[in-house]
This record gives structure tokens, C-alpha cells and sequence, in this order.
């Protein structure tokens, strides 16, 4: 009954929900090229349910007009639920950009921006230079039918409930009968794959050797997969990457098939992916990405960073990668989907960090300013950012190979400002030289030839920007990129 009372409470608060719209604009206006599309008769409503979630909204300047290029809900800190209006804030990296966060019904329609001149407040989505569309804003009364939804609700959970109560009752003794049956069936399925294991390890062919692990083709249950293998004195890393794995459930994130010893090696057993990894297949003679693979690639990546920085998977952990690079990065057999994997040296963060926390981060031509420096902040946000930096790096790799891009030779960052003088100074200390003293990133091109596909490009290099900015306090966050990724799609 306290069950049935805490749900019925849980629904009533569906009515005070603070009220939020999506817009999600996919129409291209090729001759002003803009996105338009009107929320009269698109924008969906969502009710925010989570105490720390806020109202966000994207916006662009077109010609002097401001237009809504995004509108959703989002994970929010203290400020965003302290402000009541949608008051428009520059981007840093681009000046047309604007968003705005905030906690009142429908308030990211009704927004103002705040320039020298005087404030001007817009109520109204322009969809040309001539013609305005009324916004729709959602009165508290569009959610009065809900209450008949509650008690309707409310009586077929208590049916439901009773009728799987008499469900049970009558299935009990026909599985207490059938136990027996299952332990000599879950015996002889042990001895199976005890003997699928030992046929695993005679098949196997090596694929590559890493730092603390080596990497097999092999045969498991009549399917081809990867068996990574670890010595018994890298039992902790075998053991973190096995928890992680199992807790982890994304699409874009490599998934465990199974685990354990055999005689003195620990293993995993991992999907094969035919096509290896970002950096060999970006690497392959005449290798070209449509600009919609590039979009895809990118925002597979931003989204599993933003799953694992939030904390969605099934412990609510928030994870940081810790060492995100091309060669980590699988390639899906449909080549529209890419996979981080890696756990080796991932990590769960804890409540308070400690020191052990930020050692074993990252390979050297991928490492933060700041972890090159030594001086990175012992909180989760460092964590956070020294991943985006890393990501930046991938992104740039993955837009050089974009047929619109001028350049569609792979390039390892860095490559171009590194020497190989033989007696000259070592790669770690020419990396140091080159993000710390001369402060340099790898050569992003903006402009392109393509006028289709101009905007996109310079978007991309504008978030690239973002994420590999020499302040980790101003780096773009893994949920921002993810959100402002799916724009460009």
C-alpha cells in the first residue's frame, strides 16, 4: 500500500512539472542557408521531472534576425535553475551563437539578449524576413486532463498487482519442480563452455600487443571474436575493465561477452570489429568520409562520452575514460557507427578523489595542457575535461578525411610540427614544446569550396575549438557537444 500510495503521490507531481518545449529543427533552407521550421507546428512538451533539469534553448543571429535552432531540456547546475528568463548568452568561440538555460514554464520562448543597445525581447520564431509564426506556449491548464490519467492509472496498477500475485502463486511449484532439471542442465552448459574456452586459446591468432594486455582473433561458440588477454601481475586492471564493461549498456561502447581465467591468464572475450580501428582504417590509401559519415562518427563519440561523464548506466557511475585515442576507437561493420573501448585504465569516479585518480592518464600526443604541465585540479570536472581534450584531437582526425575538407590525407596530431633529427630532442619533449610553450593545435581549415556544406564545417572547427582549448575550465562538456551534434544532422 505505501508502494501504490508513493506512485500515486509521484504522479500528481506530473502537474507541477516545470514545462519545457523540444524543438529539433531537420529542414535545410538551401538558398538563405538556415535551419527553419515552425514550432506551431512541430515543438513537442516535456515535462521535467528531475530536480536538477532546466529548460534549454540554441540560437543563431541570421542577417540580424535571432532564430531558434534548438530547443530541450538538460541536466543543469545551480545557476541555470536560479534564472527565471531565458537571457541570451554569446558563445565564446562563436559570435552569430547564443543559449540561454532556465527554470520557468516555456521561458526559452520568450527570450532576451543582452547587447550595448537596449534590451530587446522577441516573442515570435522568423521564419523569413517578412513573415513571423506565433509561438504556441503550453498553459498549466493543457495538463488538467492528467488527473483522470492518475485515477485511471492508479486502478490498473492495483489490478495488475493482484493478478500477478495469483500468477506466482500458481507457477511457484511448477519451478521448484523443474530445479533439478535446470542444475544438470546448468552442469552440462559449464562443461560446454569450459571446452568452447580451451578451443578459443588453440585458435587464437594474435592481432596486436598493447601495454598491459594482447589482443587475439579467435573462435568462441561457432562466432569470430576478440580475446584480450592479461597476465595475472595486471589482475586490478583485468578486474576494473571487467566492472566497468558490465555496468556500461551504449551503443558506441564496447560490450563484454564474457570473462575469466584460463589456467594463469585472465580474458576477456570482446566483439570482433572486421574493420579495425579509427586510426588504421583512416589511414588506408585514399580513404574519403561523406560529410553525413563524419556526423555520424562524431556524434557516436560524443554520445558515449556524455553517457559515461553523466552517469547513465545501470550504477549511476559517473566514468572518465582516461586515455581516448584513434587507436581505442573500433570501426562497426556497417561503417556508419564507431566504438570507444579500452577500459584498461577507466575509471568509476568516487565521491572525493584522490591522487592515485590521476595517474596512468592518457598517451602522450593526446595529453592535456595541463596534465603535460602537472598542474591539473583534483576534481571531476579535470577528469572530465582532460577527456574532451583528447576527443578534440579524434574529431580533428575524423574531419580531415571529410571529402568537402580540403586535406583528405590521414595525419596523426602533431604530426606536422614533430622532427626526427636523429640526436634531436625526444617526442615528449617536442609534444611539451609544442602545446605548452608555443601553444599550438593541429591546422584546422575553416573555409571551404563547397558553399552547401560551409556552415557545416565551420561549425565542426568552432566545436573542435571547444573541446582542445588550452583553459580545461572552458572546455565544452561531452553533453553539449553530443546536443549541438545532433543539429548538424
Amino acid at each position: 500500500m505505501i508502494f501504490i500510495l508513493l506512485f500515486f503521490i509521484n504522479l500528481i507531481n506530473i502537474n507541477y512539472a516545470l514545462v519545457c518545449p523540444i524543438y529539433l529543427p531537420q529542414k535545410i533552407n538551401s538558398a538563405e542557408n538556415y535551419l527553419i521550421k515552425t514550432c506551431q507546428s512541430n515543438c513537442t512538451f516535456s515535462n521535467v521531472l528531475e530536480n536538477q533539469d532546466a529548460c534549454l534553448g540554441v540560437y543563431y543571429n541570421y542577417s540580424g534576425n535571432i532564430f531558434i535552432k534548438q530547443l530541450s531540456t538538460i541536466q543543469s547546475d545551480e545557476q541555470c535553475l536560479k534564472s527565471k528568463q531565458c537571457i541570451l548568452e554569446m558563445d565564446a568561440v562563436n559570435s552569430q551563437a547564443f543559449s540561454c538555460c532556465c527554470s520557468t514554464n516555456n521561458c526559452t520562448l520568450n527570450w532576451t539578449i543582452l547587447l550595448t543597445t537596449p534590451t530587446t525581447t522577441y516573442r515570435s520564431i522568423l521564419i523569413d524576413h517578412t513573415t513571423k509564426t506565433n509561438v504556441v506556449i503550453i498553459d498549466e491548464e493543457y495538463f488538467s486532463w492528467k488527473l483522470f490519467l492518475i485515477i485511471f492509472s492508479c486502478t490498473l496498477f492495483i489490478i495488475l498487482i493482484t493478478f500477478i500475485f495469483s500468477l506466482w502463486k500458481s507457477l511457484r511449484n511448477r519451478h521448484e519442480n523443474k530445479a533439478n532439471t535446470s542444475f544438470r542442465k546448468s552442469s552440462s552448459s559449464s562443461l560446454t563452455t569450459t571446452t568452447s574456452i580451451e578451443q578459443l586459446f588453440f585458435s587464437a591468432q594474435k592481432i596486436i600487443s598493447g601495454k598491459n594486455s594482447i589482443v587475439y582473433k579467435g573462435v568462441f561458440n561457432d562466432d569470430i571474436v576478440a580475446l584480450k588477454v592479461y597476465q595475472q601481475t595486471d589482475l586490478l586492471i583485468w578486474k576494473n575493465e571487467v566492472t566497468l564493461l558490465k555496468s556500461i549498456k551504449h551503443e558506441s561502447i564496447i560490450k563484454i561477452l564474457s570473462d575469466g581465467q584460463y589456467n594463469s591468464h585472465l580474458y576477456l572475450i570482446l566483439p570482433y570489429y572486421e574493420n579495425g580501428t579509427l586510426q588504421s582504417y583512416l589511414r588506408e590509401p585514399n580513404r574519403t568520409l561523406t560529410i553525413n559519415q563524419c556526423l555520424i562518427f562524431l556524434r557516436s563519440l560524443a554520445s558515449a562520452l556524455s553517457y559515461l561523464h553523466v552517469g547513465q548506466n545501470k550504477n549511476h557511475m559517473t566514468i572518465v575514460h582516461r586515455d581516448i585515442k584513434s587507436t581505442n576507437i573500433l570501426i562497426c561493420k556497417n561503417e556508419l557507427n564507431l566504438c570507444l573501448a579500452d577500459f584498461g585504465i577507466a575509471i568509476a569516479l568516487p565521491q572525493v578523489l584522490t591522487e592515485k585518480d590521476f595517474v596512468q592518464i592518457g598517451t602522450m600526443r593526446y595529453m592535456a595542457p595541463e596534465l603535460l604541465e602537472g598542474v591539473i585540479a583534483y576534481t571531476h570536472d579535470a577528469l572530465y575535461s582532460v577527456d574532451m581534450y583528447a576527443l578534440g584531437l579524434v574529431m580533428w582526425e575524423i574531419i580531415r578525411q571529410c571529402d568537402v575538407y580540403p586535406i583528405t590525407v590521414y595525419q596523426a596530431p602533431y604530426e606536422e610540427y614533430i622532427t626526427n633529427n636523429p640526436g634531436g630532442p625526444s617526442f615528449a619533449a617536442q609534444i611539451y614544446d609544442i602545446v605548452i610553450v608555443r601553444r599550438l593545435r593541429p591546422t584546422l581549415i575553416r573555409q571551404v569550396k563547397d558553399k552547401q556544406y560551409a556552415m557545416i564545417i565551420h561549425e565542426l572547427c568552432s566545436l573542435i575549438d571547444s573541446c582542445w582549448t588550452a583553459d580545461s575550465d572552458m572546455r565544452m562538456k561531452a553533453q553539449t557537444l553530443a546536443f549541438k551534434l545532433n543539429q548538424l544532422i
